[in-house]
Order: C-alpha cells, then sequence, then structure tokens
C-alpha cells in the first residue's frame, strides 16, 4: 500500500484526504491539532506544526512516506515542496516554488514571454510606490494570497489603510488593465503540462477585487482557449514548474489581449479544485494531484463538458438574497453552506464572505434567472404528501378524468422511487415530471408523467421539465430515456427534444387505449 503525506489539515485539504482514502492509500496528515478538521479523517494525524519542516522530514523518513501533497493553500504548498524536494519524491523543486510565490519575480520571468501581453510595474516600499507609480495602478504584496493587501490606486485616493502585518512588506504597482478575469486549472507531471479547465470570475473590482463567484466553463471562442492552453505551458515552463497542480490567474481585454495576474502553485481554491473541475469536466482533479505526488504517470482526460460554479454572498453581492433563499429544493444545487445575513460583511479578502452556494447544471446558473428557481425536487419538501394531493385534484377537476384518483400507494411510490421536479409557482405545484431514474444495470430511465395545470401551458413549463429529467439522466450517465403518449401536442414536444417513437401499443394502465412508445437515446443526444 502506498503512503501518502498531506501537509495541513485545514477544511480545504479535507477533500484530498477523502480521496487518497477512496483510492486505498494510507494516509499521514500533518498539522497542529487545533483546528484539525481532517483529524479524524486519516490513517494518521501527525501534531506538529508545518512550520517545522525538517521535522516533518524526520517523520516521512520513519514512515517510509512515497509522496506528499497539499491542495488550495500557499502556505502548504511550500512546506509539501520542502518536505518532497528533502526526501526525493516527485514535485517542483522547493527553490522554484519559492520563486513563484514571489509576484516580483514571476512578472521578470514572464513579461516577454510572445504572446502575453506586458504588464509594467515597479517595486517598493509602500511610501515609495504610493507616491510615485503613475495612477491607475494596482498595489499588491510581493508574497501574499486570496487577495489579502491588494489595492486599486486611481487619482481619487489620498490615503491607505494597510494591514499591520503589512507595514514592513516590499509591494509591487502593476498599471492597471481593464478586462475580464480568468483563473486556468492545470496538472503537470515531469515538465509535460496539461490545461484542464478555464474558469470565468465574478468580482467586486476595484478598490480590492474580491472574488465574489466562478463559473465553469469560461465562456470564450475557442481560438482564444486555445491560445490561453499554449501560454500557460509556455509560463510554467518558463517558471520552473514540473509537477503538481495550478492556478494561474489572468485577465483578456476587449481586444482579446491576455495578461497574466498572478500564478499559485496549487489547485484553486474556493471549491475550485475541490469540485468544480469535477463538477464541470468530469475530470478527477484531485485524483490526479496524488498519482503526481506518488509518481504516477495519469491520462489528462476531460469526460464530459458541462456548467458548474460557485456564488458568494456578502455586503458587496447582497442583491442575490433572494436568489439564494430561493435554491433550496432546486436540482442543479450541490451545496448551499450556512448563512450569515444578518451583518453581512464589506469584503476586502477572500476570506470574509458569508456563504456560499455551488451548482452544477446543463446550462450556467444566473441569479438573474428567475425560470430556474421555479423548478424543485418534490421529494425534498417537507409538505410533499399535501402538495402532491393538492396538485393532482386540481389536475382532475380540470381533466374531468378518474385517472387522476391516484392511490396513496402510488404517491409513496413516485417519492421513494422516483424524481418528482415540481413548477413551484404562488406556493403551490403548477407543473410536475415523474421520473424513474434508479436502475444503474440497465441504465434506463423513464417518464411516468409530465402534467401541467391549464394556466401554466404555453409558457415553457413542460419543456423546462422535460430539459431538467434529461439533465438528470445525463448526470447520472444512464443510456435511454423512455416515455408513453397519446397527446399530439406533447408528441411534438418530445419529437423537438430529440424523442423518437419506437412502437404504438396498447397500454394496461391506461385502460389498454394506443399509445406511442417513444425513446431518447442520451448519449448522442
Amino acid at each position: 500500500m502506498k503512503k501518502l503525506a498531506i501537509i495541513g489539515a485545514a477544511a480545504g485539504q479535507l477533500p484530498l484526504c477523502l480521496k487518497a482514502k477512496q483510492m486505498g492509500i494510507e494516509t499521514y496528515c500533518f498539522a497542529w491539532p487545533q483546528g484539525a478538521v481532517c483529524k479524524d479523517f486519516v490513517d494518521y494525524f501527525i501534531p506538529v506544526s508545518i512550520s517545522e519542516m525538517d521535522d516533518i522530514v524526520q517523520y516521512c523518513q520513519k514512515y517510509n512516506i512515497d509522496g506528499v501533497v497539499s491542495n488550495a493553500s500557499e502556505t502548504t504548498a511550500i512546506v509539501a515542496s520542502y518536505v518532497a524536494d528533502k526526501l526525493g519524491k516527485v514535485c517542483t523543486s522547493y527553490e522554484s516554488l519559492k520563486n513563484i510565490q514571489n509576484k516580483a519575480y514571476v512578472r521578470e520571468k514572464t513579461n516577454n514571454i510572445p504572446g502575453l501581453s506586458k504588464v509594467r510595474y515597479n517595486l517598493g516600499k509602500f511610501d515609495y510606490i504610493f507616491s510615485t507609480f503613475p495612477r491607475p495602478y494596482v498595489l499588491k504584496p510581493v508574497f501574499g494570497s486570496a487577495k489579502k493587501g491588494i489595492n486599486y490606486i486611481d487619482n481619487s485616493v489620498e490615503k491607505l489603510d494597510l494591514p499591520e502585518e503589512l507595514n514592513d512588506a516590499t509591494f509591487m504597482a502593476e498599471t492597471y488593465i481593464p478586462g475580464k478575469e480568468y483563473s486556468v486549472e492545470s496538472i503537470s507531471y515531469k515538465g509535460e503540462h496539461h490545461v484542464i479547465q478555464v474558469t470565468e470570475k465574478i468580482s467586486t473590482g476595484a478598490p480590492h477585487f474580491v472574488e465574489l463567484g466562478h463559473h465553469q466553463p469560461a465562456i470564450i471562442p475557442l481560438a482564444l482557449r486555445e491560445k490561453i492552453e499554449l501560454l500557460i505551458c509556455k509560463i510554467l515552463s518558463e517558471l520552473n514548474f514540473t509537477n503538481g497542480a495550478t492556478h494561474i490567474e489572468i485577465k483578456i481585454s476587449e481586444t482579446g489581449d491576455i495578461y497574466l495576474i498572478e500564478v499559485n502553485p496549487r489547485g484553486g481554491g474556493d471549491e475550485i479544485s475541490n469540485r468544480l473541475v469535477m463538477l464541470s469536466t468530469g475530470y478527477d482533479y484531485l485524483k490526479s494531484m496524488i498519482e503526481v505526488a506518488l509518481d504516477i504517470e495519469n491520462t489528462c482526460s476531460v469526460q464530459y463538458s458541462r456548467y458548474a460554479g460557485i456564488y458568494y454572498l456578502c455586503q458587496q453581492s447582497m442583491t442575490w438574497l433572494d436568489f439564494f433563499s430561493k435554491t433550496d429544493y432546486q436540482p442543479w444545487l450541490i451545496e448551499k453552506s450556512s448563512l450569515n445575513i444578518t451583518q453581512l460583511h464589506n469584503s476586502q479578502t477572500n476570506y470574509d464572505r458569508d456563504g456560499f452556494i455551488v451548482y452544477s447544471w446543463n446550462k450556467r446558473i444566473s441569479p438573474l434567472q428567475s425560470s430556474d428557481l421555479f423548478i424543485r425536487k418534490l421529494n425534498d419538501m417537507p409538505q410533499k404528501y399535501e402538495l402532491a394531493h393538492d396538485f393532482l385534484s386540481k389536475l382532475k377537476a380540470e381533466e374531468h378524468n378518474n385517472r387522476y384518483n391516484i392511490p396513496e400507494s402510488w404517491i409513496e411510490k413516485i417519492l421513494n422511487k422516483g424524481d418528482v421536479l415540481v413548477y413551484m409557482d404562488e406556493g403551490c405545484i403548477q407543473g410536475w415530471i415523474v421520473l424513474y431514474c434508479n436502475d444503474f444495470v440497465t441504465k434506463y430511465a423513464y417518464i411516468a408523467g409530465l402534467h401541467v395545470l391549464s394556466e401554466y401551458r404555453n409558457r415553457g413549463c413542460a419543456s423546462l421539465l422535460l430539459e431538467y429529467a434529461i439533465t438528470i439522466c445525463k448526470n447520472r450517465q444512464f443510456n435511454v430515456l423512455g416515455l408513453y403518449c397519446n397527446n399530439p401536442i406533447a408528441i411534438n414536444l418530445y419529437n423537438k427534444l430529440g424523442f423518437r417513437e419506437i412502437k404504438k401499443e396498447s397500454v394496461k394502465q391506461y385502460g389498454n387505449e394506443v399509445y406511442a412508445y417513444m425513446e431518447l437515446k442520451l448519449q448522442n443526444s
């Protein structure tokens, strides 16, 4: 069994610990015990400060460690590199990582890469830089991460209060570049670099550029994506980065010029590397980081492309409060953290935000796309039985059809074994689709019913419900979605979405009436 040293035990390292355990690897976690979230999720926890790097080296030698890894933290990345370098394990050298964490060094080494637009900069103590560099510019400490100490300086800024710990820091001023911010997630092994995903950022903008959200994939032209990939490989080679994950921040101007913002020698934080990459590509980024550390060659293969993202709540994003409050039962919701809405922070770094939402779907989810907020999963709602009975009674009244005299056992069945997606408005179900997508042997899914109340027909409700059901089937990697239908209007809708009639037959459960049986081939749709 391989033995893996994991540096750090904060929440950001937990997905890495769990992934290693899932891979059958023996895990040794090194961190100070206070606040050690990962302590109970590893085989061995060694209570030592990560600043005691030589002590960690000795422990690793004692336990015959095969590789050293960390993720999503500048502090743990440098320690992991030092330890692995001393042990002679696969890593980017400690010397190279120290250089990469120096923003001035990175700017000097990359400013002349062909195809990468040059950025004017200067170095010095705060008082000198503040008074001499041409405005507007971005001021940042030469060492640091998470946007701490970053400020936008234009002619309106007469004085600036620095955090006390930065009073003696060396600063770098860079000419401000207008444009849109992105990050590039990549993996390197023995000097070969692979770009996995490009992430589109939402930030507060000036003065602190705090990140409010991330979306994958970035919506950019293919030619621009290919240019970015080539430049990232050049940047990493120029900086002698050879092994591990990187999170490189760039800015793209309206004319398509690409500017380097900074290079982070670790996977992206804010759930980018821990979850978003996997959700949007199917590529197991964490597994790949571990395999690189253990000197196991990994094939960088993106399995699929879908949308994933994260939104953060704080004072600057308080207009999203309504969006956050309506997401609890959305099928695209992956996680919603506990929210502090009583006193939202005026965020000045990526550390002081008040909650988040992670999503994954077949399109980008926006706080402004209110129609998406009407679709919920009935199975998870507290009053699911009452809502179901109310909806069926309205259907029966509208259709004058005894078919809607549904036994309680059927309602119990669909809520326990199916996925019941509902279109909610005014606190009531206005339409639903009953989906069975639980046969993971045949990978055949079935729609047992699609109904919309008359007032909500011809408003796109049925199409929206169908699209959500199809996406759930694809997410679960099912092959076929089938249904029965004898309504010409509904058949036309199914045809538009790619369903094809397979046969006509009498259906016993529908009083032996003749129905068209239709199927959608999910892998090719």
